[in-house]
């Protein structure tokens, strides 16, 4: 799904994830880099209506009011950045749920994934931080990164050279 991003905010992902032609999808943030090929993610399918990665720092868990619900603080800080899933009931109702729980003033869009994947019938996996690897992130890695997930430019300091930022990353892979 191409979605022309003038009039997008955070709170339309789900709107826009829900309405995929696909039987399955696989949704990549436009911050996402491709280092290598990502098939696999589909075979997660076969057992499990929605795969999403850990959010390394979980930003969002303590300082927010979250009055949406009682999602126990144990319960981890999903990324959006890289969702595959299944188009069915559970995760349409997810995506609706999703919606429901923007407040006017959100601007991220993890804290309500976070509540409605918590009160969620859809199967979850959680996917391996090498197919969402935050680089600017506290994180570690097992394997050969395979995606890379951030903007290539800090605004506050030097452009990001990825070809490096992969190299150096990889290098260091047993895999």
């Amino acid at each position: 799904i191409i979605k022309d991003k003038r009039d997008f905010d955070k709170k339309h992902k789900p709107y826009w994830l829900k309405r995929t032609p696909y039987t399955n999808t696989l949704y990549l943030d436009s911050d996402i880099w491709a280092e290598r090929p990502v098939y696999n993610l589909f075979e997660l399918l076969e057992e499990f209506d929605i795969g999403v990665a850990k959010d390394p720092a979980e930003p969002h868990i303590f300082y927010t009011d979250d009055s949406l619900n009682d999602v126990p603080e144990s319960f981890p800080e999903l990324n959006t950045g890289v969702i595959i899933f299944q188009k069915n009931s559970r995760t349409k109702h997810l995506f609706e749920r999703w919606i429901s729980n923007f407040t006017p003033s959100e601007t991220r869009d993890q804290r309500p994934f976070r509540s409605a994947m918590y009160e969620s019938e859809a199967q979850m996996t959680v996917l391996p931080s090498r197919y969402n690897c935050m680089y600017r992130e506290l994180n570690s890695v097992n394997g050969p990164v395979k995606l890379f997930h951030g903007q290539l430019v800090d605004r506050g300091m030097n452009k990001i050279n990825i070809r490096r930022a992969v190299n150096r990353i990889n290098s260091t892979t047993q895999r």
